[in-house]
């Protein structure tokens, strides 16, 4: 009735009557109870220690940044392109062309999920009940961020503290593909990240990647700042994508 997580533990015989009495008492009541009956003790260690890692959870904030109203920045999205542009002008010179088109049509925007028919934006369908189901079951808060925050922190980052951070990159990288203005626009969003991530005092967070990187609410690939981050315990998820942050979570602490 505290609500409080429970282990319900039943040594020596699986059908003891005690136990089964206490288990009929309460199986039909919205506990959050976890319930093993066994005569190997080693049976309860694994439940006590998903117990311990479950508790762990609590308390944890996620933060996320998407948008609701989307708004084509082209000066940042081509800012993408541009370190890139000869090859993709040798390669795929119609990408230009139509990149062209798109940015001198006023009217023109991508497809982009804003009310939850994405499997990764479930959470946008009512997100105060997705949010008050995530705090009561799991005690996880889930945060909604500035999207404006990322360029304003990625404009204030150290350039040659970035260039350290992107020399390092390509030297332990087997093969390197992207130019080095690309790598370094990389690296600068790591920092910023970094910086949102120390400020917020939060080591989880999920961007909408794919919709921020169409709109120019991004200023670079985000993949090896995520991985960057992983090696310091903080954690980015593509998508703002909740349901899979939260299963990262369990496949974390559990």
């Amino acid at each position: 009735e505290s609500k409080k997580p429970v282990i319900l533990a039943n040594f020596i015989y699986a059908g003891d009557h005690t136990f089964t009495k206490i288990f009929s008492s309460v199986k039909d009541k919205n506990y959050q109870l976890s319930i093993l009956s066994s005569k190997n003790l080693e049976d309860f260690d694994k439940m006590f220690e998903n117990m311990f890692n479950l508790m762990r959870l609590r308390g944890k904030r996620v933060l996320v940044y998407a948008k609701d109203i989307i708004k084509m920045n082209w000066d940042v999205i081509l800012e993408l392109f541009n370190p890139e542009r000869m090859r993709i002008a040798k390669n795929h010179p119609e990408f230009l062309d139509q990149i062209g088109k798109m940015s001198s049509d006023e009217e023109f925007e991508f497809y982009t999920d804003t009310v939850g028919f994405d499997q990764a934006h479930q959470w946008r369908k009512d997100e105060t009940l997705y949010k008050e189901i995530l705090k009561n079951i799991f005690d996880i808060e889930m945060i909604r961020g500035d999207p404006d925050d990322i360029l304003k922190y990625y404009n204030e980052v150290n350039t040659e503290k970035a260039k350290e951070i992107a020399q390092k990159w390509i030297k332990n990288a087997s093969l390197v593909e992207p130019t080095d203005k690309t790598i370094l626009n990389s690296a600068k969003l790591y920092l910023a990240f970094k910086n949102i991530l120390k400020d917020k005092d939060i080591d989880i967070f999920t961007p909408d990647c794919g919709t921020f990187l169409l709109c120019g609410a991004i200023p670079a690939y985000p993949c090896m700042a995520f991985f960057e981050l992983s090696n310091e315990g903080k954690y980015g998820i593509c998508e703002s994508d909740m349901d899979s942050t939260i299963s990262f979570l369990f496949g974390l602490y559990l």
